[in-house]
């Protein structure tokens, strides 16, 4: 049976899945999981396992000829943001860790230096401490003997699928969010890497997603540059190509945008923390990173670890909807203890009682999603100067229909709830497209919906009242 293999990696797990379509339809397999994949080094630090991930690749490569599938090609979907530094002779400079602290210190260095709008309109990329620019200051002071050595900067899929291959390219739309690229000219911004002493010193080999990047060692088949990480290759699995439509990706890390024409770059967008990045020749995404999902993960756990229950996803299906929600951008909520204990204080002190039931809080959180999406729909309605008529929603947040319509209801829109493994997924299209088994983006959104349940969500016109924590607290 003739197949793509996905091969997803988080920080969580290794997994590799075959994709067949058959008949215009999708059908996924699990066919191989590894989750031990970090290690600690000598200095506590959690790391990647570069070596056990290759050598699990390999081996499943090996295996999945002999339950059957005829592998076509094969393409990297990872969650993983870490940049990957190499020497001249493209050995690791230094591992590839998972966890250190970030100092914001540097932050303010390259913004008090260059200017925030000097590098939006450069790049089109707002800061945050993902970006390669920060690390690659901060990496360069703390590490100088290492930073001289360094000759190539790939993606985390980038790296993996030069192991795969032996061939080094950089897949650009993954390579734009790290502002180092200039988002008009499509390339490598000079100006920036002098400022971080690494001009004439890096080599780059830029390759658009959807593109061979050679042939993997293994089994001879080829290797597609995916789009980007796996929160770009989610926006496959929404209505892509209509500018009328909002896109929410809800995962680990979230993104909420629009797709615009590429002669529109928004440079007030700096306001909004909007980001730019080119879709195709024609089209291009401007979007916001959703910054809590992270800080939720934490507070849920926080959650179960004070009530004692094994999964906080249980207790979803509570309708009833709380008056006070969280305003994710107020300084008051940047860490998941200053949260938790703030809930609590309003429960404790202003209605005399702690919540009857762990679904109050979980559902404070989530409300607060659905009241953070309006505003960032508002945003984007103001800064494009257009009304959106739809909301496509995909992800692993898609939590359930009573919910759902929730948002809608806040939202004043009418939303579509796509797929829950939207990035292995549109992984799996690009590589469909790559191989011409499906002819273009637009002809994939009907074969998605062959595929998967979108399920259509009218705004009900009801209205719902709320007031901000920060107000009564």
């Amino acid at each position: 049976m003739k197949c793509c293999l996905v091969i997803d990696i988080s920080k969580i797990n290794l997994k590799i899945i075959s994709v067949v379509l058959r008949e215009d339809k999708i059908f996924m397999q699990e066919i191989h999981r590894c989750s031990k994949i970090l290690i600690r080094n000598k200095d506590s630090k959690l790391s990647l396992n570069i070596d056990k991930i290759i050598k699990e690749i390999n081996e499943a490569l090996v295996s999945v000829k002999q339950i059957g599938y005829n592998v076509e090609s094969i393409s990297v979907n990872s969650s993983i943001n870490e940049f990957v530094l190499l020497d001249e002779h493209d050995n690791l400079v230094r591992d590839i860790f998972v966890e250190y602290s970030l100092n914001s210190n540097y932050l303010n260095k390259i913004i008090n230096e260059l200017g925030m709008a000097y590098i939006y309109r450069k790049t089109g990329i707002s800061f945050n401490l993902n970006n390669a620019l920060y690390k690659l200051m901060m990496y360069r002071d703390l590490y100088p003997e290492d930073f001289l050595k360094v000759r190539k900067i790939l993606s985390f899929s980038d790296y993996i699928n030069y192991r795969l291959t032996g061939e080094i390219f950089h897949e650009r739309a993954q390579l734009s969010l790290t502002q180092i690229f200039n988002f008009k000219n499509q390339d490598i911004d000079e100006d920036i890497l002098n400022y971080l002493d690494l001009k004439d010193r890096l080599e780059f080999n830029l390759v658009d997603y959807g593109k061979s990047v050679g042939k993997c060692k293994i089994n001879g088949v080829e290797v597609i540059a995916p789009y980007g990480n796996n929160l770009l290759s989610s926006f496959l699995t929404t209505d892509v190509t209509n500018k009328n439509s909002i896109f929410i990706v809800n995962s680990y890390e979230g993104i909420i945008g629009c797709t615009e024409n590429f002669s529109k770059m928004y440079l007030e967008g700096i306001k909004f923390d909007l980001n730019h990045q080119l879709f195709n020749e024609e089209l291009v995404k401007i979007f916001k990173y959703i910054p809590c999902y992270r800080l939720v993960d934490d507070f849920l756990k926080n959650v179960e670890n004070n009530y004692m229950i094994e999964n906080a996803w249980n207790v979803m299906n509570d309708n009833e909807f709380i008056d006070y929600i969280i305003d994710f951008d107020s300084d008051i909520f940047r860490n998941s203890a200053a949260l938790i204990n703030t809930v609590k204080y309003y429960f404790e002190f202003k209605l005399n009682s702690l919540p009857d039931s762990i679904s109050n809080f979980i559902r404070i959180v989530y409300d607060s999603f659905a009241v953070y999406y309006k505003k960032c729909i508002k945003d984007l309605e103001k800064i494009t100067g257009g009304i959106f008529d739809s909301v496509c929603m995909v992800g692993d947040y898609s939590i359930n229909n009573s919910y759902n319509q929730f948002i809608a209801d806040i939202i004043l829109k009418d939303l579509e709830v796509g797929p829950k493994e939207s990035g292995i997924i549109g992984n799996a299209i690009n590589q469909f497209i790559s191989l011409g088994k499906i002819k273009n983006i637009s002809y994939a959104y009907e074969i998605l919906k062959n595929s998967f349940n979108y399920l259509k969500i009218k705004y009900s016109g009801k209205k719902i009242n709320y007031k901000y924590f920060e107000n009564i607290v």
